[in-house]
């Protein structure tokens, strides 16, 4: 563990403190009226949409004809919001109600109740956003923060023999609490989730799921930040999760850890339980218009909170940044170097280390022109140690670097824009885009043939006439993949065309493409795509849209052409 037995004082500590904070704070909730808005308001929609569908030398791949009707309707009274939405369609049918997943947080000043279907983030070590249904509650008096949660975590999942695919799963019921002081120097702060599941919630007594138990989890951590000086801050994070896999444990506690001891009297450990670390932090200095930064995060094998759904754990990370302006601001440079490892306590069978950097630069020498330039390279390696690698060696030089596996990501995009004219009544831009990835293996010092090059290109010509409201926009575009020995590309123009009628009420566009596939003899094709819209809008509150699309495919193996229409009614109020 990264920290002993006089950080687990510590934050008992700090969750007195802050905890009586918080309750002298939420003593000054002063309720008046509800306020001067409306007590009631109504606004939604309704949309129909019709889809007319024909394919030429193939048969078709969906239906001739389908329709798609949907509405929403969302009543708030005196900020409480209630949406009921509904979809309907000769495919499916869906309704949804507010009923069913409710969600209202009235609010009054500085003081925020949140009722219902919600999910709320204290800290990235204990209630990290997992959505739950109960309520909480949210006060901001001055440069204080708090919030408190209360409900249901997990439902119960009964074991269903015609659903195999369905997990079983107890109720799991969890309260936390967080407080945070956000001064201009100093911010500082402590939450705690605790969560536990109901072992009555369900009954399982097939063998099939004698791994699934009951389980109980403490998840506390302290942040701080603070400004040493003008020019130098920084801010660190610890957390603590005590797990205990199956609350139906007969045998006690054996470990040595004083926190759990302590805490004994409101937390069931038993042989089940085990306790896990984290920490994170980082310090920044900045001088003139430079900043360089460390940071670094640690975080045990198997840590692991109710109140998040996922964590990378069994990982170290440390990297050092910088940041610069340059020439009165046309440059910008960002530059992060790092590197990563895993197999922290050096009992798994493989170990995973990673550098990894990156740099961007921004180049603006006039407000006409704008670079941007970005690349990052990973390296990852890996040494894997399989044990029949040692039984069944003849030597102890057998097999050594045989399953080393390295793999180089890299990653490159360059972006240039251009204005050709800033006439405001005939704009004239250029753009173009190129982006790069590509990632090389190597295996016991061989390269392998897995390899992967990407590479998509873009230049976009646009140009507009601002008094007839219209855009015209040509542009080429190119992509190619390199992988295992097999190159395959993409390759073409299209050309586009909007204006606006009616003082813009009626807007309308029509674009055309061609693409060429090259590579392997069955997946060159080519592809001529031709679009065309229109839109409608009468009184703010009615659209009418029409919308058409003809596609036409050579290819070896077939040749066939789809055209869909589409037309749509929208109203809203």
């Amino acid at each position: 563990m990264i920290f002993q037995v006089n950080k687990r004082y510590f934050l008992l500590v700090a969750a007195v403190f802050f905890s009586c904070l918080s309750t002298i704070k939420a003593q000054n909730i002063d309720l008046e009226s509800i306020g001067k808005e409306k007590p009631l308001t109504v606004n939604g929609g309704i949309s129909v949409n019709q889809i007319f569908y024909k394919g030429f030398g193939i048969e078709n791949r969906r239906d001739p004809y389908s329709y798609f009707l949907s509405g929403n309707l969302n009543l708030t009274i005196f900020g409480i919001s209630a949406p009921v939405s509904f979809a309907y369609s000769n495919q499916q049918v869906s309704f949804r109600q507010p009923f069913n997943r409710l969600s209202i947080s009235p609010r009054y000043k500085w003081a925020t109740a949140h009722i219902g279907v919600q999910n709320q983030t204290f800290s990235s070590y204990t209630l990290a956003g997992h959505t739950f249904s109960g309520g909480g509650l949210e006060l901001t008096p001055g440069k204080w923060q708090i919030k408190a949660v209360y409900g249901r975590f997990l439902k119960a999942a009964q074991p269903d023999s015609t659903q195999s695919y369905l997990e079983p799963a107890y109720q799991r019921m969890g309260y936390g609490l967080q407080s945070k002081y956000n001064g201009e120097r100093l911010q500082a702060g402590f939450s705690f989730f605790h969560a536990k599941d109901d072992s009555t919630s369900i009954n399982l007594t097939d063998s099939l799921y004698s791994d699934i138990t009951p389980e109980e989890n403490l998840a506390m951590s302290v942040d701080l930040a603070y400004s040493i000086t003008k020019n130098l801050r920084f801010n660190i994070e610890y957390g603590t999760s005590i797990l205990t896999r199956n609350i139906g444990a007969t045998n006690k506690y054996f470990g040595n850890n004083a926190g759990i001891k302590i805490m004994d009297a409101f937390y069931n450990a038993n042989a089940s339980t085990a306790v896990y670390d984290a920490i994170n932090g980082a310090l920044n200095y900045t001088f003139g218009k430079y900043i360089v930064g460390l940071t670094y995060e640690r975080v045990d094998p198997g840590y692991e909170s109710h109140g998040a759904y996922f964590f990378n754990n069994d990982l170290e990370t440390i990297a050092v940044t910088a940041a610069s302006s340059l020439f009165e601001g046309k440059v910008n440079l960002n530059i992060n170097v790092g590197t990563q490892r895993n197999n922290l306590e050096g009992d798994e069978a493989s170990a995973t280390s990673r550098l990894s950097g990156a740099v961007g630069v921004g180049y603006a020498p006039s407000e006409r022109l704008n670079l941007q330039f970005n690349y990052s390279s990973y390296q990852t390696y890996t040494n894997i140690r399989p044990i029949f690698d040692n039984i069944n060696a003849l030597t102890p030089y057998d097999n050594l670097d045989t399953l080393n596996y390295r793999q180089i990501s890299q990653q490159a995009n360059m972006n240039v824009a251009y204005v050709l004219s800033t006439d405001k009544e005939r704009p004239k831009n250029i753009n173009l885009n190129v982006n790069y990835q590509g990632t090389d293996d190597e295996q016991g010092g061989t390269e392998q043939n897995t390899g992967l090059t990407f590479i998509n290109a873009n230049a976009v010509y646009s140009m507009g006439w601002t008094p007839s409201s219209t855009q015209l926009s040509l542009s080429m575009n190119y992509n190619v993949n390199n992988s295992a020995g097999l190159n395959n590309g993409t390759y073409g123009p299209s050309v586009s065309v909007a204006k606006s009628f009616l003082d813009r009420k009626l807007r309308t566009s029509l674009a055309t493409s061609y693409n060429r596939t090259y590579g392997v003899e069955s997946s060159r094709s080519e592809v001529l795509t031709a679009r065309v819209s229109g839109n409608y809008t009468l009184a703010k509150k009615h659209r009418f849209n029409l919308n058409g699309t003809y596609a036409s495919r050579n290819a070896p193996e077939q040749e066939f052409s789809e055209l869909t229409i589409t037309f749509g009614y929208n109203y809203s109020f």
